[in-house]
């Protein structure tokens, strides 16, 4: 079975939501940016074997580099890491069924349509 990977975002409450999916985890970390990887906001989970991996980066960066992407016009600025967290199949399956029914799995329209932990929506 092909690997499948989604990008989770840190809610109100602390919790975890899935944005995005993709066969391509380069695809889901080329875009965000040093400040949010550094205060922890975003996750990547892995279908179908439930791995959960904090993602950060492999250097620290100016402070005038903090809203930047990795790579830029300029060269790279800094590389997204992965480090295993632990794994939970149930918890990563449940997400893959949520980001497969939204109305859409195009990356700005996922985001419109999530539903955040304690939300009604």
């Amino acid at each position: 079975m092909e690997k499948v990977y989604i990008l989770t975002e840190k809610g109100s409450t602390q919790e975890y939501c899935p944005v995005e999916i993709s066969t391509d985890s380069n695809v889901l970390l080329e875009g965000l940016e040093y400040g949010d990887i550094s205060e922890d906001t975003f996750q990547l989970w892995e279908y179908p074997s439930g791995k959960i991996f904090s993602v950060g980066t492999d250097r620290k960066v100016a402070e005038s580099l903090y809203y930047s992407t990795s790579k830029t016009k300029n060269g790279v600025n800094w590389l997204p890491t992965l480090s295993l967290l632990y794994e939970d199949e149930a918890k990563v399956r449940d997400a893959k069924r949520e980001l497969d029914k939204a109305p859409s799995k195009i990356p700005i329209m996922s985001r419109l349509f999530r539903k955040w932990p304690g939300k009604q929506g």
